[in-house]
């Protein structure tokens, strides 16, 4: 792997689809401000900027549209908050889409997967000083052009760290049961995955981006070895120099065991409910996540303990409470502070996790051989 990390002359850029929501965004939030803590000099590009860091840098697409585009694209946005709920206006958004664009909405009618995100082409003049180190996170969002890798990778050594299986697939972040990411997709089984695709372009994805792997130099890192063993299986190893399980780390400092019934009573919970916690970025509406199964796992532990409070939370949406069976289930927000979000594990009695998909599934870790030298 990459050496050279006792050297503060380290210039590190990672590249992310936004800088402080979200969890694979916050793993490269995390790196960022450990390596500019460690003196090492540090940048994050993102797609979508939400915070106020000046070390945070926008990637600029729409900089490198031309105004024609640029104004279209305006008035198709600010129909946004209109769409579903007044009829017509989603079919006029689509009609001043491809008037300011419309290749690149014949592109999506298709199904291809839209690359076309020209400030991806300017990453490596975006710092102060020229990176010699970029890090890739997640690549989806509408915000990067992967036809950038074999240039970027030739420039200065390039890593991609995997959040989710997008990069193995035709067109879906997770495929589940389905195997075809494994000889080519097409005759997909379902389009509606995120990132959803219009039509069953998914050979066509599947294929452009083995293209674009093979032109590349790319090391490789994800969080568990089961994604570990789906690279191995995949397309993606045609630009892999080396490959390498990097677990995604925990903050000791921040998560660790406290008071439970003082912290209860900070939060406002019973002392004397069972608690159970569930945590994930829009709960419900999140397929990777299996709301239902929560739901119905809490219905179950509260059942049989007729004299006992239960309370659910579940971390990560605003909601109204609501009851199932016995159980309470209390929605809190999506909290950005990692300390608030430790309050809360500490609180509880019970973690539970039911994801469809989750990239940081616990394995036994072996070593894995470089696959180009």
């Amino acid at each position: 792997m990459l050496t050279g990390f006792s050297d503060h002359s380290q210039r590190i850029l990672q590249v992310s689809t936004l800088d402080i929501r979200g969890g694979a965004a916050k793993v490269a939030w995390n790196l960022f401000r450990v390596y500019r803590a460690r003196g090492y000099r540090s940048w994050l590009a993102v797609g979508y900027k939400e915070g106020k860091d000046p070390d945070v840098l926008s990637i600029p697409n729409g900089r490198y549209r031309s105004r024609w585009v640029r104004a279209w694209l305006t008035a198709s946005s600010s129909l946004q908050p209109l769409i579903g709920k007044i009829r017509g206006f989603g079919r006029l958004e689509s009609v001043l889409a491809w008037i300011g664009e419309p290749g690149r909405w014949v592109e999506r009618q298709r199904g291809h997967e839209a690359f076309d995100f020209p400030g991806t082409w300017q990453l490596l003049d975006l710092p102060p000083g020229r990176p010699n180190i970029v890090h890739c996170h997640n690549l989806h969002g509408s915000y990067f052009d992967l036809r950038v890798l074999p240039w970027l990778s030739q420039q200065v050594p390039t890593i991609l760290t995997l959040h989710d299986a997008w990069l193995l697939s035709g067109h879906c972040a997770h495929s589940f049961d389905c195997e075809r990411w494994k000889i080519g997709c097409g005759q997909c089984l379902d389009l509606t995955i995120y990132p959803a695709v219009k039509r069953d372009a998914t050979a066509f994805n599947w294929q452009r981006k083995q293209d674009i792997y093979a032109k590349s130099r790319l090391y490789i890192a994800m969080p568990s070895q089961w994604l570990m063993d789906k690279v191995q299986q995949s397309m993606l190893m045609a630009g892999a120099v080396e490959c390498r399980v990097i677990p995604n780390g925990v903050d000791l400092s921040v998560f660790h065991p406290a008071d439970k019934q003082a912290v209860r009573a900070t939060l406002g919970m019973p002392q004397d409910a069972k608690v159970l916690l569930f945590a994930a970025k829009g709960i419900r509406r999140k397929i990777w996540k299996d709301y239902q199964t929560m739901r119905a796992a809490a219905a179950l532990v509260a059942e049989p303990l007729q004299e006992q409070k239960v309370l659910f939370i579940a971390l990560g949406e605003d909601a109204p409470a609501e009851r199932i069976g016995q159980a309470e289930v209390r929605f809190v927000p999506y909290q950005k502070d990692p300390e608030a979000v430790a309050r809360y594990y500490q609180a509880a009695d019970v973690y539970i996790h039911a994801a469809r998909a989750e990239t940081w599934v616990l394995h036994s870790l072996k070593p894995w051989p470089a696959a180009r030298q």
